[in-house]
């Protein structure tokens, strides 16, 4: 998403920034903003991308059935954007 400045790594820590967000909605809408100006470059929200990577993988799963092959663990390689 880009927003590493929402990580954080306890409930606490959480329900802490949730408090400061909430208590600062400059901050609140800068976030929003940087949000916004992300969806269009991260591939959290590329969906194409994400489609494609899901039917390679609905591939090799299908495959690997065919074949007689136990279901196990593997990698979805890099597909390129077709033209």
């Amino acid at each position: 998403m880009g927003l590493p400045e929402l990580i954080t790594t306890s409930l606490d820590d959480y329900a802490a920034l949730a408090l400061r967000l909430a208590r600062d909605p400059d901050r609140l809408a800068a976030l929003r903003r940087k949000l916004a100006d992300n969806r269009r470059t991260f591939p959290l929200f590329d969906t194409e991308r994400f489609t494609r990577h899901i039917e390679a993988a609905y591939t090799t799963m299908w495959v690997r059935a065919e074949r007689g092959e136990r279901p196990e663990s593997f990698a979805v390689a890099p597909i390129e954007r077709r033209a």
